[in-house]
C-alpha cells in the first residue's frame, strides 16, 4: 500500500510541476492555451522515465505544442505545430516551428521556422529559414534562409548565407562569409568567401573549390584554371615572316568570347595582345575575334602591321576564361617572344644602254635591280 500511495504522489508532483511551468505566472504570452501535449521522455535503449528532463522555467512563457521530446533539454524556447525532437538540446530562447530536430541535434539561440532538420547541428545564433537542413552543419552566426535546402553532409559556416530558393548539397561546404543566392545550386563543391549568383556549381562527385571569386550567371563543372600551352610563332623564332599569322593554344576549350584582339588603334586592349615595347603600344589586328575551329586554338592577323626585324611578344591576359567560368590564374607573356625578317638591302642603279649614240642629247636607260 506504501509503495502505490508513493508511485501516486509521483505522479502527481510531475503533473503539478509541469502545469506549473507552462503556466507562467498565470499568463499565456504566446497569445495561445499553452499546453503539453507530448510525450517526454520516449523510452528507449538508453533511458527510461526517470530520466525525463522537463524545460527550464525562467521567467519566460513557453510553449510546447502537440510535440514529442525525447531525453532532451529544453529552456525558454517555443516549439509548435506537432514537432519531434529527439535526444537533442533546445536552448537560449530558441523557438521551432514545424520542425523536425532528430537523432542528437543542438540547436542552440536559434530561429528555425517550418523546417525539417536531421541529425544536425544547429549552433552560434544561426537562422533556419523554411528550410530543409539533413545531415549537415550550420554554424558560426550563419544564415540560410528563403526556402533553401541545405542537404546531404553539406556545411553552411563562417557567417555565410544560403537564400533565395538555392541549394547546397552533396558534402558541399559554404564559408567564408560566402552568400548563394538567387536559385542556385552548390554540390560537392567548397565556396569560400565567394558569391554564387543565379548559377550551378556542381561536377557530380568531384569537389570543386571556388575560392575569393564572383560566379554569376554561371554553369560551373569544374574549377580548374585554363593555362596556355602554345604560341606560334613559338618563343624566341627567328627570321619570321612579317605576313605571319599569330596563334595561342589553350590546356582546355575555351569560351570564345573572353578571347578578344584591338582593331581600333595600337592600345593594349583585348585579350589577346601582341607588342614590340613591353606592351606600351600593341598591334592593330584585323579582326576582334580570332579565329577559331575548335575554341582551343585562336588564330590572329595582323596584316601589314608586324616591321622588319623586330621582336614582337605575345600576351594573353587573365581576361580569358573556360566556359565554366574558371580564368587563368595570372596573365601569360612569351618570354623571348619572336622576331622577323630583316628587309632586303637596297640594289645600285645599273645603265643599260643609251639612245641616241652621236651628238645629241642621250636618254639613259636604268635598271634598279
Amino acid at each position: 500500500m506504501e509503495k502505490k500511495m508513493s508511485k501516486i504522489f509521483s505522479v502527481l508532483l510531475l503533473v503539478t510541476f509541469s502545469l506549473g511551468f507552462i503556466s507562467c505566472s498565470n499568463e499565456d504570452q504566446s497569445g495561445a492555451t499553452s499546453q503539453i501535449g507530448q510525450v517526454l521522455d520516449q523510452p528507449n535503449s538508453n533511458d527510461d522515465e526517470e530520466k525525463v528532463t522537463l524545460p527550464v522555467k525562467s521567467g519566460i512563457c513557453v510553449l510546447i505544442d502537440n510535440s514529442v521530446i525525447d531525453n532532451s533539454t529544453v529552456d525558454n524556447s517555443t516549439i509548435t505545430d506537432n514537432s519531434s525532437i529527439r535526444n537533442s538540446t533546445v536552448n537560449n530562447c530558441s523557438t521551432v516551428t514545424s520542425s523536425i530536430v532528430d537523432n542528437s541535434s543542438t540547436v542552440n539561440n536559434s530561429t528555425i521556422s517550418s523546417s525539417t532538420i536531421n541529425r544536425s547541428y544547429i549552433c552560434a545564433q544561426s537562422t533556419i529559414d523554411n528550410s530543409t537542413i539533413d545531415n549537415s552543419t550550420v554554424c558560426n552566426s550563419s544564415t540560410v534562409q528563403g526556402g533553401s535546402t541545405v542537404q546531404g553532409d553539406s556545411t553552411v559556416q563562417g557567417g555565410s548565407t544560403v537564400q533565395d530558393g538555392s541549394t547546397v548539397q552533396g558534402g558541399s561546404t559554404v564559408e567564408g562569409g560566402s552568400t548563394v543566392g538567387n536559385n542556385s545550386s552548390v554540390c560537392y563543391a567548397t565556396i569560400d568567401n565567394s558569391t554564387i549568383d543565379n548559377s550551378t556549381v556542381c561536377n557530380g562527385t568531384v569537389t570543386m573549390l571556388i575560392e575569393n571569386r564572383t560566379v554569376q550567371n554561371q554553369v560551373m563543372t569544374e574549377s580548374d584554371a585554363p593555362t596556355v600551352i602554345s604560341t606560334s610563332p613559338t618563343d624566341g623564332a627567328d627570321n619570321v615572316s612579317r605576313a605571319t599569322n599569330i596563334t595561342v593554344t589553350f590546356s582546355e576549350i575555351m569560351d570564345n568570347t573572353s578571347i578578344t584582339t584591338n582593331t581600333d588603334n595600337t592600345s593594349c586592349s583585348g585579350t589577346f595582345q601582341v607588342s614590340s615595347n613591353s606592351f606600351s603600344t600593341c598591334v592593330q589586328m584585323t579582326a576582334s575575334s580570332p579565329y577559331t575551329s575548335d575554341n582551343v586554338t585562336f588564330t590572329v592577323d595582323p596584316s601589314d602591321n608586324l616591321s622588319d626585324n623586330t621582336t614582337f611578344k605575345i600576351r594573353v591576359t587573365t581576361g580569358v576564361k573556360d566556359p565554366s567560368g574558371n580564368s587563368m590564374s595570372s596573365d601569360n607573356t612569351t618570354v623571348a617572344g619572336f622576331t622577323t625578317q630583316a628587309g632586303a638591302p637596297p640594289t645600285a642603279p645599273i645603265v643599260t644602254g643609251t639612245t641616241p649614240t652621236n651628238d645629241t642629247t642621250p636618254t639613259w636607260s636604268w635598271s634598279t635591280g
